[in-house]
C-alpha cells in the first residue's frame, strides 16, 4: 500500500512538472505589440488589445513556447516533446505594430525579456555624468531583486562637418 501511495506520489509529481513545462509561455514586445507564444503565436496590440495575428501550424508554428522578436523577425522555439527546432516567421508587414513616428522613440525604451526561465531588463540609455551606458540587467529567482550583468559606453558617431 506505501509503494502504491509512493508511486502514486511521484507520478503527480512528474506529471504536473511535465504540465508546467509544456503550459510555460513566452511574451516578446516590439513595436506596439506583444508577442505572446502559447502552443501558437499570437501578435496584439499594446495600445488597443485587438488581436493582430495568429500564426499556428499552417505557418510553421506548432507547440510555440518561447519567441523573441527583432528587425522584423520573430524566431519561435517550437517544442513538441520529441523534437525542438526554431521557426523564424517574418512580422515586419504586420500593420499595427510599427509605426514609423515611434522609431526613434524605440531605441531608447527599455525592454523587458524572459528566456529559460530568466528574466532581463535591457536599458539601452543610462546617463552617467557625461557618459551614456547600454545597461543590461537579470533578475535574481523570482524575486524583486535584480543586477547589472552588462554594462557597455555608447559612444555615438560624429556627423561629418558639411563644407
Amino acid at each position: 500500500m506505501k509503494k502504491m501511495i509512493l508511486n502514486s506520489f511521484l507520478a503527480a509529481i512528474l506529471s504536473f512538472a511535465l504540465t508546467s513545462q509544456v503550459m510555460a509561455a513566452s511574451v516578446d514586445i516590439a513595436g506596439d505589440c506583444f508577442y505572446f507564444a502559447n502552443g501558437d503565436l499570437t501578435v496584439t496590440s499594446l495600445t488597443s488589445g485587438v488581436e493582430i495575428a495568429r500564426f499556428s501550424d499552417i505557418d510553421g508554428v506548432n507547440f510555440a513556447t518561447e519567441v523573441v522578436v527583432e528587425h522584423g523577425k520573430a524566431v519561435v522555439t517550437t517544442d513538441d516533446l520529441v523534437t525542438k527546432e526554431a521557426v523564424i516567421v517574418d512580422i515586419s508587414g504586420l500593420t499595427g505594430c510599427f509605426d514609423n513616428e515611434d522609431d526613434d522613440k524605440e531605441q531608447y525604451r527599455a525592454k523587458y525579456k524572459s528566456r529559460l526561465g530568466t528574466s532581463y531588463l535591457e536599458i539601452p540609455e543610462v546617463e552617467v555624468g557625461d557618459k551614456i551606458y547600454h545597461v543590461t540587467m537579470e533578475q535574481r529567482g523570482n524575486s524583486s531583486n535584480w543586477e547589472v550583468t552588462f554594462v557597455e559606453e555608447v559612444v555615438e558617431e560624429e556627423e561629418p562637418e558639411e563644407d
